[in-house]
This record gives C-alpha cells, structure tokens and sequence, in this order.
C-alpha cells in the first residue's frame, strides 16, 4: 500500500496555512471585483459629469445666441424707428421730399403716382411679427434724365431722407430719339419704374 501524500500530522500543520491562502485568494478575487467596479463606477461618474458639463455649455450657448439676436432685434428696431419706418405712411413728407429732390438734382422731370396703400402677403416678409405688419404704397414713377446716373442719385436720396423704406420692384430705361432730344428737354432717356414704399405699423 503507498504511503499517502500528506500525514494527518502534516495536513495539522498546513490546514492554517492552505485556510490563509484560501481567504488570501478569496479577499484577493474580491479587491479585483471592487476595482473593477470602482473603475466602472469612476468611468460612468465621469461621463455623467461631462454630460453634465456639456449640457451647461449647450444651455450657456443658447442663451448667449437668444441675447445676441435680441439685441439684433432691437437694434434693427430702434433702426426702423429712427427713419421712420415704424410708423404711418407720411405722404405729404414724401411728396415734398420728391419736390425738394428735383430741385437739388436739377432733374429735368419727374412724374409719379402712388397707389393706396396696402398689406404686404405675410408669408413674405414671416420675420415682422404678430404684433406688427408691413404696409406697402406702391407709387409708378416716370422721369426724363440726362444720364443713368440721375436716377441712381434720385433713388439714393429718397432712401436716405423719407421717412420710409424706399424698394424699387422694377425700372426700365429707354434711351430717347434723336427727335425728342430736340425739342429742348436735354433728356437722354426715360426711366419708368415701379416703386413700394414699405413702413410697418402696429397692428389694431
């Protein structure tokens, strides 16, 4: 019969030993298993404070966008009313401003008639709000020129002095026969445009 591996004398002497190796191994497993979800528990802390982080960035970022086109708005207001354009159509200013424009230009004739006013189509001008709407006076415009430039100067001076957003929709020039230069105009051409004189009102 062989003689066995280990004596009951000596399995006395090792069981201590093999007892603490077994709960040396055991708490050894259990360190590995706490670290692994101590990283798990890191990584996932981490992401909910970067989450975090960027939602703030995010909220940050779109409140710096609504001040910025706030102050776009308000601007542009304050724009529309300093020339005018927030308010009621000023006809008679308009009529003496166009007066005061030949006379200055020297223009050679100017002939003009505005139609009543009238909303704008809402869907093309969505950006003016509910409280407000664009007005239009459509006015057809008829002028006897020396050169091109008359009425680009005659345009130009409307925009900058009326009370008005000034939009020309249309303009044809005509360059006119010798026989109608001769009859003492001096004009060159004749322009025949089409032109909307924007404001915007508060609605009632």
């Amino acid at each position: 019969m062989a003689a066995p591996l280990v004596t009951p004398a000596e399995f006395k002497k090792l069981r201590w030993s093999l007892l603490w190796l077994l709960v040396t191994l055991i708490a050894g497993a259990a360190a590995v298993v706490f670290s692994i979800r101590f990283e798990q528990k890191a990584q996932a802390d981490t992401k909910r404070i970067e989450a975090g982080r960027n939602e703030i960035r995010s909220k940050l970022a779109r409140a710096q966008d609504e001040e910025k086109e706030l102050r776009e708005k308000i601007a542009k207001h304050q724009a529309m009313e300093s020339r005018g354009i927030l308010d009621q159509e000023h006809r008679l200013d308009w009529v003496e401003k166009i007066r005061q424009i030949k006379e200055s230009r020297k223009l050679i004739d100017v002939q003009y008639e505005l139609a009543p006013q009238q909303a704008v189509d809402s869907a093309l001008v969505p950006s003016a709000g509910s409280a407000f709407e664009v007005m239009s006076s459509p006015m057809k415009l008829q002028m006897q020129l020396l050169h091109e430039e008359d009425l680009l100067n005659f345009l130009n001076d409307l925009r900058q002095q009326v009370k008005a957003y000034v939009r020309p929709r249309q303009c044809t020039l005509i360059r006119l026969p010798s026989v109608a230069r001769e009859t003492g105009t001096n004009a060159q051409l004749s322009a025949d445009c089409q032109l909307d004189w924007i404001t915007i009102r508060e609605k009632s």
